[in-house]
C-alpha cells in the first residue's frame, strides 16, 4: 500500500484493472473493473450477472428511494415511494394509491397550519396501533396537531395499509 492509500506494484507485477474515475474494485478469481453506473443508479447484489462480479448498477427503488414532494393544494392523490410535506394554511386531504404493491411506502409530514387528512377508496383500510379505520370511502386518519407526520406501508396488495410510524396524534375513523 502506498502512503496515499492507493494500490502499489512494487514487485507485485499487478496492475490496476481501472480505466475511468468512479470504477469499482471487484474480483471474480482476478482483480476486474466494475465500471461506473449512471447518475442514480446504485450497485446491487445479482448472483445471475454473466461478469462472474456478483453485483450489476440498477436504478433505486424500494424504500430507500423517496421522492419528497412540497404540497400547497387542498387535494393531494398520494403515489407510492413518495414522502409529502404540506405546507397549506387550511387543511390538505391525501388520497391512499388505487394500486400499491406490497412494501410500498407512503409518507407525510405537516409543515402548516392545515391539518391533514388521509383518504381512502373503495376496500382500503389503514390499520394504526389497535385501531383500524372503516373500510372503504368512509374511513380515514385525521391530525389534530400543526406538525405530525404519518409513515404507511401496504401490506396487502392495493387495499391494506399499516402506519409504520407517527408523530402526533392522530383521528381514526
Amino acid at each position: 500500500m502506498s502512503q496515499g492509500g492507493g494500490l502499489s506494484s512494487s514487485g507485485s507485477g499487478t496492475t490496476s484493472p481501472l480505466t475511468t474515475v468512479g470504477d469499482l474494485y471487484g474480483y471474480d478469481g482476478s482483480n476486474a473493473r466494475i465500471p461506473i453506473g449512471v447518475d442514480g443508479q446504485v450497485l446491487i447484489a445479482d448472483s445471475t450477472d454473466p461478469s462472474g462480479l456478483g453485483v450489476k448498477w440498477a436504478a433505486a427503488s424500494g424504500s430507500g428511494a423517496i421522492t419528497w414532494n412540497v404540497v400547497t393544494d387542498a387535494i393531494q392523490a398520494l403515489s407510492t415511494q413518495n414522502g409529502y410535506i404540506g405546507n397549506r394554511g387550511t387543511s390538505i386531504t391525501y388520497t391512499l394509491p388505487d394500486t400499491a404493491p406490497v412494501g410500498s411506502i407512503v409518507i407525510i409530514t405537516n409543515f402548516g397550519v392545515g391539518l391533514p387528512s388521509i383518504a381512502q377508496h373503495a376496500g382500503e383500510s389503514i390499520h394504526f396501533t389497535a385501531s383500524t379505520t372503516s373500510v372503504g370511502v368512509g374511513g380515514s386518519l385525521t391530525a389534530i396537531d400543526q406538525f405530525s407526520s404519518l409513515e404507511l406501508v401496504c401490506v396487502v396488495a392495493d387495499t391494506e395499509w399499516i402506519v409504520l410510524s407517527s408523530i402526533g396524534n392522530w383521528t381514526v375513523l
